[in-house]
């Protein structure tokens, strides 16, 4: 007798054990004492049979027997009918097995991918097309299913994928974990593989800053950003700021060297020359005496009278004898 390390089955009581499907109208209610009255009825001395039991579905039973003759001789005694329900036997160590063989053409006949398989791996007893509903009509995808009554464990020698025909064929079993198609390990599929780089966002596109020979830089590998821009007007804005002048374009004041705007036009007569559209600030003072100045810049006081020093001469003198 022996024991299989990795899966803890007694491969000899498996090949020692009848499995009986039962149908009918009392498949589930079939008593264990009937299943031993239907083996000794056939011949089989009570002797010879060491169990009789039933797992989780009711209409199932198995018998475990002395030896795999005698499970071969009741397998190959058929089927048992009787009034209300029947026995169908099946040999323990052998399974029946649907698979799906994927990504072969239409053109590859039916017949020779069963014959491919019950050459390697078992009994094909029957093969099929796959189909689906598109918008009301039935087509074909392309997927074979198959169906096979193989031994117990011949199960795990089926590849995943397979040269078939001179075509690639993917080969699904069910219970059996997938093959990813992206680094053909077991366990996993190629949505769930490890190996996937992860999705690209927004956020990651960002330019990074690159140096003067077209490298990226890292945020950490970066000198830090200076306060001012750099750059050509960069230069220009920190000289400015050193040497307390601005730009023309500020419209602050500054000689005109250092690329400052200039002050009001003034004439001689101390009247803004006008520009078109724009207002003039500044406009001549007259004084008392009839004397013009230059004009003053809004904001600035203007002149008082009690500030003009009038001489005796520029007084006016009033008659009072004309006023009588």
């Amino acid at each position: 007798m022996s024991v299989t390390d990795e899966k803890h089955i007694d491969i000899d009581v498996l090949r020692r054990t009848v499995r009986f499907q039962v149908s009918g109208a009392r498949r589930n209610t079939v008593t264990r004492f009937e299943v031993v009255k239907i083996l000794t009825d056939g011949g089989l001395p009570g002797s010879e049979i060491q169990a009789v039991f039933r797992c989780e579905a009711p209409n199932t039973w198995f018998t475990t027997v002395t030896s795999q003759d005698i499970v071969d001789r009741i397998v190959s005694d058929g089927v048992v009918d009787k009034e209300h329900f029947s026995l169908h036997p099946e040999c323990c160590d052998r399974r029946r097995l649907t698979i799906r063989v994927q990504w072969l053409p239409s053109w590859i006949a039916d017949e020779a991918i069963a014959a491919h398989f019950h050459s390697f791996y078992g009994k094909a007893i029957y093969i099929e097309r796959e189909t689906s509903s598109v918008g009301g009509v039935t087509l074909e995808t392309g997927t074979r299913v198959l169906t096979m009554i193989i031994r117990e464990g011949d199960q795990d020698t089926i590849p995943h994928r397979a040269r078939l025909f001179g075509k690639s064929a993917l080969i699904m079993v069910p219970g059996r974990p997938p093959i990813c198609l992206r680094c053909q390990q077991i366990g996993h599929v190629r949505s769930q593989c490890p190996g996937k780089p992860e999705k690209t966002t927004y956020a990651s596109k960002v330019a990074q800053p690159r140096t003067s020979m077209g490298e990226s830089v890292t945020h950490e590998e970066s000198p830090e950003a200076p306060q001012e821009t750099t750059g050509m007007r960069g230069e220009e804005t920190a000289t400015a700021s050193e040497d307390n002048t601005a730009c023309p374009s500020t419209g602050g004041s500054g000689s005109l060297e250092a690329g400052k705007r200039a002050g009001p036009d003034i004439d001689a007569e101390g009247f803004q020359k006008a520009k078109r559209g724009r207002h003039i600030g500044v406009s001549p003072q007259l004084l008392p005496n009839g004397d013009l100045v230059s004009g003053q810049r809004s904001g600035e006081a203007p002149v008082e009278d009690d500030e003009v020093d009038m001489s005796d001469d520029d007084k006016l003198v009033i008659d009072e004898s004309l006023s009588q």
